[in-house]
């Protein structure tokens, strides 16, 4: 039986030069990609900070933080399309922001049936023989707390074709006992792309999130699903007494 996820979210994050200072409550509001409620929350909300090096603020769907060299968008509760057609609308409205690169993100906190369980992903993905034989002492305790694996295209396994990669990485969770988090990272490196297109940065990224969005997002609940699926199936299992 496939696993599902307890919490699941996204985040979009674009690097490159931004002015904190225009992405505000009151500019999203102008151009209609939040409505009034969700504006109003967002000027009474605790985290409101709007200054020339950052702006960052949050409503009950999504939160917002701006620096100079980076923007990130991340939802809250369910995830919707929306939230996608909210980064969508900023990219396109901001087409001379000269952004270099794209990442779409998806992370699910899956909570283990057992403690055995929980302890077999972490034997299956980062086994623990070398560590013990490097620290034999009894008292020395091996787990994994961080796992990063990239997959990238190349060609005939030996050129890399695009510095377009995934980013797969599992933790503990940190917000759910028994839990493991893994998070889902598509990287899209802007100034490579357009070196073939004629559109600017900002409009091929908000393209991307248009279009391809909704494809990681299924491509990342298929994988993460899948790596606690087949770690659970894969891991050794402990020998009878």
């Amino acid at each position: 039986m496939a696993r599902q996820s307890e919490l699941f979210a996204s985040s979009v994050v674009c690097l490159g030069s931004f002015n904190p200072r225009i992405l505000t409550p009151d500019w999203l509001e102008r151009h209609k990609l939040i409505g009034s409620q969700d504006a109003e929350a967002a000027r009474s909300s605790p985290s409101l900070l709007i200054t020339a090096q950052v702006a960052q603020f949050e409503c009950s769907w999504f939160s917002l933080q701006v620096v100079e060299n980076q923007f990130s968008f991340t939802s809250k509760g369910a995830l919707t399309d929306a939230f996608k057609d909210l980064v969508f609308g900023v990219l396109s409205l901001l087409p001379q922001t000269p952004v270099t690169g794209l990442g779409m993100n998806f992370m699910a906190h899956y909570r283990l049936a057992t403690s055995t369980e929980y302890q077999l992903i972490g034997d299956a993905l980062a086994p623990k023989k070398i560590w013990r034989d490097l620290f034999s002492e009894s008292d020395d305790h091996v787990g994994l707390t961080d796992l990063t694996v990239r997959v990238q295209k190349v060609q005939k396994d030996v050129m890399i074709v695009a510095p377009n990669h995934t980013n797969i990485q599992i933790q503990p969770s940190g917000l759910i006992p028994r839990g493991v988090f893994v998070l889902y990272n598509e990287h899209h490196d802007l100034l490579f792309a357009g070196k073939d297109s004629d559109l600017l940065p900002a409009v091929l990224a908000a393209n991307l999130v248009d279009e391809q969005w909704e494809t990681v997002y299924a491509d990342s609940v298929r994988v993460m699903n899948g790596i606690i699926e087949k770690a659970l199936e894969s891991a050794p299992k402990p020998a009878p007494n």
